[in-house]
């Protein structure tokens, strides 16, 4: 069910399906919540899936000023609005930013953070490393990027204790 919700004096476009455990997923800039489809259309059979579109993006509204403090806000909005019990959040490179920032500022919030597309080794995003590495294809599948960034990936982000334990069996998984 898409539609728009009031959060934080603004109106956030927002995508919802499914039942069973809550699930977040926050798209990278430049995009929109479509770019997770691939990720809420799997997961939307087991799990309570919803994806946004952050502010200044999509569909939600654009204010002229905005930081990455007010998406860490919005994202809290949003878990408190639906009344989720302790999301799992999924965020793709600057939607890893939103998510990361508000787990350190609301620690107690989530129940597992998983960040796809931060900056690896500190050069580039993993993003940017995922289209090198296709060859400067842009269009990559969310599976495929995965993959491809999996090679040679490093957390340089410090994460905050609660996560540790689940950062470094991602990590694990990934080597």
């Amino acid at each position: 069910m898409n539609r728009k919700i009031e959060i934080n004096g603004i109106n956030i476009s927002v995508k919802e399906e499914g039942t069973c455990q809550d699930m977040v997923l926050i798209h990278g800039i430049f995009a929109s919540k479509e770019i997770m489809n691939p990720l809420f259309d799997y997961y939307k059979s087991n799990y309570h899936v919803i994806s946004y579109d952050v502010r200044g993006h999509g569909e939600s509204d654009k204010p002229k000023r905005f930081s990455l403090n007010d998406h860490a806000n919005d994202l809290k909005a949003i878990v408190e609005f639906y009344n989720l019990d302790k999301p799992i959040v999924i965020g793709l490179s600057m939607g890893s930013y939103i998510t990361l920032t508000a787990a350190e500022k609301y620690p107690e919030l989530f129940s597992k953070i998983v960040l796809i597309g931060i900056r690896g080794k500190g050069k580039i995003s993993l993003m940017e490393k995922a289209i090198e590495e296709n060859n400067g294809n842009s269009n990559i599948d969310l599976k495929e990027m995965g993959k491809l960034i999996s090679k040679g990936f490093t957390l340089q982000t410090p994460v905050p204790k609660k996560f540790k334990s689940i950062t470094e069996e991602i990590e694990e998984k990934l080597n």
